[in-house]
């Protein structure tokens, strides 16, 4: 399987992968081999900056997990130390406190996997981290290695008494729940809506003698790079992909496109200034692709069209329209029939 025939947007560092690797050869399979597969190797996987599709890091877990026959390898997995420590867990592990740790989390979470988002909301004595952006036909064991990877790194911060208060997450109980329980929380409600963890907020907060400000900070100077490479790499199809998501409601904003993609409305106009674009311009080239494609290809009425596309009026479509094509409509779909007819 090739990596480039995969997912275009959505990518995981590859520190992941090198865990998993570790994780494989610690239970005795070949990841070598499963490397070789995924047109991967060791020696690519050390390469700085390599990011690899989300697809294919999905694809290499189930393999191993039915390799293994580990129901819990992503568990397993997320608590391996990094064969080579990342600029983010250095960041991490030298925090002033766990809750700067978390926020450490919710920023560069999108250079853990690019669609991924960490948000932190405090609720009386408690601190609840929500995960999103976690795509259903991903098999639940990504999930299962990044909260484990998490719940690890808090731990190392906290200390290994410092569990969660509880856990919700967007997966089924698997037949034996017992290793989530230990890697995870002692309160799971599995099944759910979205996947938050929730900890005491007294610990969060607790000052930390070995924290660094200094490394952590350095570190965070490292990361940047990371951050912004991934936010640049396919902005405007990733743009474009939530536009066409949101037209049917009406005219999506730059703000909620901005909101969907985990960034600013400033950052987002900046982003794709720097790439010769600007949010007008993307959703007014994907009303006219796809006005073409509903009227020609899909023979939809012109009043459906305009609706698909974000028009509560179809005499405002007609209008735009003409501004696209120098035609009505109906006088492109006459003109259209006439060349087809020839």
């Amino acid at each position: 399987m090739s990596v480039s025939a995969t997912s275009k947007y959505r990518t995981v560092w590859r520190h992941t992968v090198l865990r998993l690797c570790d994780t494989l050869n610690e239970l005795d399979g070949d990841a070598d081999a499963l490397l070789f597969a995924y047109d991967l190797s060791m020696k690519r996987l050390f390469e700085p900056g390599l990011r690899i599709p989300t697809d294919v890091v999905n694809a290499m877990m189930i393999e191993c997990q039915m390799k293994t026959e580990r129901e819990a390898f992503g568990l397993i997995s997320g608590q391996r130390p990094p064969i080579i420590r990342s600029a983010l867990g250095t960041a991490i592990a030298a925090s002033r406190n766990a809750i700067e740790a978390i926020n450490r989390y919710a920023k560069y979470a999108p250079v853990i996997e690019s669609g991924t988002a960490f948000t932190v909301a405090e609720h009386e004595d408690t601190h609840i981290v929500t995960i999103s952006g976690w795509e259903q036909r991903w098999n639940p064991i990504m999930l299962d290695a990044l909260l484990s990877s998490v719940c690890w790194s808090l731990g190392q911060l906290m200390g290994s008494n410092c569990s969660p208060r509880f856990l919700r997450i967007q997966r089924k109980q698997p037949d034996d729940p017992s290793p989530w329980h230990d890697a995870l929380a002692h309160t799971i409600e599995w099944d759910a809506s979205e996947t938050q963890i929730a900890w005491d907020s007294k610990l969060l907060l607790q000052t930390r003698i070995l924290a660094d400000n200094d490394t952590a900070l350095l570190n965070d100077a490292l990361v940047e790079p990371q951050l912004e490479q991934v936010i640049r790499a396919g902005l405007t199809q990733r743009v474009e992909a939530q536009i066409a998501k949101h037209l049917v409601d009406g005219t999506p904003s730059p703000s909620r496109i901005a909101h969907d993609l985990n960034m600013g409305t400033r950052t987002l106009q900046r982003y794709l200034q720097g790439e010769g674009t600007n949010f007008q311009e993307i959703l007014t080239l994907l009303r006219k692709a796809r006005a073409q494609e509903l009227l020609v290809e899909k023979s939809e009425p012109i009043p459906a069209a305009a609706y698909a596309l974000g028009y509560e009026d179809p005499a405002a479509f007609s209008r735009a329209f003409k501004t696209w094509f120098g035609a009505s409509p109906k006088e492109y779909l006459t003109r259209h029939k006439m060349n087809s007819e020839k």
